[in-house]
């Protein structure tokens, strides 16, 4: 009826004509899954931009299986390159040693605080500290924490 109005109201349609049903009837009934409508109404667009036939849209259960299967991949992938083991061939000992790709691994919180001084991507604070996830690692959660709560 609003569409009705707002239609005669900028008459592009005459008084006697009712504005079209809605062709959408399927509509979100939860509140965090907004992004996988929108990957669907997308996917649709693009499938009709290059000719393809309408086809039914995907499950939303679908939809989030496959994007879990595909975030477990990826975290299976960065596993498997963290714990590369060294080649027999070269005499290396450390097998099984998992080797951190992303972050230094320190033995205490003292060798942790010594490499974040010899960082050139964190900045010091107003207090002299300094430290980041990039050169501390684990232990920056540490820091971090300590600063949350004020000690």
């Amino acid at each position: 009826a609003v569409a009705t109005r707002t239609l005669r109201n900028l008459q592009l349609i005459e008084l006697h004509e009712e504005a079209p049903l809605p062709i959408n009837c399927n509509r979100q009934q939860d509140s965090w899954s907004c992004g996988l409508w929108s990957c669907r109404y997308v996917e649709r667009q693009l499938r009709e931009n290059r000719g393809e036939a309408r086809m039914p849209p995907p499950r939303l259960e679908d939809m989030r299986s496959t994007a879990n299967e595909f975030i477990s991949k990826i975290k299976d992938a960065d596993l498997k390159k963290a714990t590369k083991v060294p080649d027999k061939k070269k005499g290396a000992k450390a097998e099984g040693k998992v080797y951190a790709t992303h972050e230094p691994v320190h033995a205490s919180l003292e060798e942790a605080m010594f490499a974040a001084l010899a960082c050139t991507k964190c900045v010091p604070t107003k207090n002299g500290s300094k430290g980041c996830r990039t050169c501390m690692g684990e232990h920056f959660e540490t820091i971090r924490q300590r600063k949350a709560r004020g000690t």
